[in-house]
């Protein structure tokens, strides 16, 4: 685990919150034909993660960094531009909008500049021209799967753990309990998920492509769930499920949202050049901030990790004497570029699949089709291998190279899938 890594009071940190790391459950099913997990249950070998919400694993990693980086000065405000020397390759620090004691601009020296600063996407959209760096419009690649999403949220008490877990299959323990996922080769375009988190918090998300979901309250998740292509495939027991919380739901002060990301966008600063522009050599963006992925699949936090090692590794790589000199920016956008473009490449693929979806200048929704087949063919053959569906995870996490796909083990059963029908 990443994490653990990184923080050595990873687990002090954790019993203060009443967080345990968990075997990861995946429970997926394809237009709801289960596809196994790869790891039985308590498995020793399974990987292990923290099944939280993201407010509470934003709060667990600031702790984490105030507890082991006593060099770490935390600022509150927002960066509003960029400083920069007339001429000069690098920045020198950054402005930023304060409210403390009053509303007002501070200068911020600094000598290497990171944006995390996400959808925002501040260095592209605006700091970066204002000091006076200039690249070409077109590196921004964007297009538009339409996508929303809600979330119903709900507490459970303790008092009902008991009934739950006799519900549940494997009980009622955090991780993904049920997924089911259209598939686009069907014309079905919505999906459900069932996650239950640490803290006994109980989601039920619903997600689509290019169709609305105003739904907000259990009573409307029934009906929706037994529309769903594939729905024969539903176990009984995951409507036993909703029978129950419809029953008891008053109980839970439930509330909802609904999500609509827009438009998704990879940033390729890696393609800034010479000959086309300039970017600051103390300068890189990291996670959204670079590129936005659907975030249906859930890929966000570990993209931004390969960022963060990325980075790392680059800035290892340069001698603290030397450091001024370097170009940084270029260095860590040539490495980080390739290391990301299958994730981009593979979700922009699975999106195209949908007819709802607005294709990127230049691109129509055939683009890549022989890719989306074949991670169609994976996706099908890992409903019976589960060497297979561990291969795919791997990809899809950044744990393995896409090129994991074209090995013998993997391919041959994928072909002999195929041959099967």
């Amino acid at each position: 685990m990443g994490l653990e890594a990184l923080f050595p009071e990873l687990d002090d940190e954790l019993d203060k919150f009443g967080y345990t790391r968990r075997q990861v459950i995946i429970r997926s099913r394809m237009r709801g034909i289960p596809i196994p997990d790869p790891f039985d249950e308590g498995d020793p070998n399974a990987p292990k993660s923290l099944t939280i919400t993201r407010e509470h694993y934003e709060t667990l990693v600031r702790r984490l960094l105030v507890r082991s980086r006593k060099n770490i000065t935390f600022v509150t405000g927002t960066v509003t531009g960029f400083i920069r020397e007339a001429g000069a390759p690098a920045l020198t620090g950054v402005t930023i909008s304060t409210r403390e004691p009053e509303l007002r601009k501070q200068n911020l020296d600094g000598r290497f500049i990171v944006d995390a600063t996400g959808r925002q996407q501040i260095s592209y959209d605006k700091c970066l021209r204002q000091a006076n760096f200039d690249f070409p419009p077109s590196i921004r690649i964007e297009y538009d799967p339409h996508v929303v999403y809600s979330q119903s949220v709900r507490t459970i008490p303790a008092q009902y753990h008991a009934t739950l877990n006799a519900i549940i299959p494997h009980g009622f323990v955090p991780g993904v309990r049920y997924s089911h996922t259209p598939d686009w080769k069907t014309p079905e375009q919505r999906a459900i998920w069932v996650v239950l988190y640490q803290g006994s918090q109980l989601i039920i998300c619903m997600g689509a492509w290019g169709v609305d979901l105003p739904l907000h309250t259990i009573t409307e998740v029934r009906p929706y769930v037994t529309s769903l292509y594939g729905a024969e495939h539903i176990p009984t027991w995951f409507l036993e499920l909703l029978d129950w919380l419809e029953a008891h739901d008053d109980e839970f002060s439930p509330w909802s949202k609904v999500i609509k990301p827009g438009p998704l966008n990879w940033i390729q600063y890696q393609n800034v050049d010479d000959t086309n522009g300039t970017l600051p050599n103390n300068w890189v963006a990291v996670g959204d901030a670079v590129m936005r992925l659907n975030p249906v699949y859930g890929q966000g936090c570990s993209k931004a990790n390969v960022d963060a090692i990325t980075l790392d590794a680059v800035l290892r790589a340069i001698p603290s004497n030397s450091f001024e000199a370097a170009n940084v920016s270029r260095s860590f956008f040539e490495a980080e570029g390739p290391r990301v473009a299958g994730a981009w490449d593979g979700t922009k693929s699975s999106d195209y699949g949908f007819k709802s979806t607005n294709a990127a200048d230049g691109e129509t929704l055939d683009k890549d089709k022989f890719g989306r087949e074949f991670g169609h063919a994976i996706q099908k053959a890992g409903m019976k291998h589960r060497d297979v569906q561990l291969a795919f995870l791997h990809v899809v996490m950044f744990l393995a190279p896409a090129t994991d796909f074209f090995s013998p083990w993997v391919l041959g059963k994928v072909l002999f899938d195929q041959l099967l029908g």
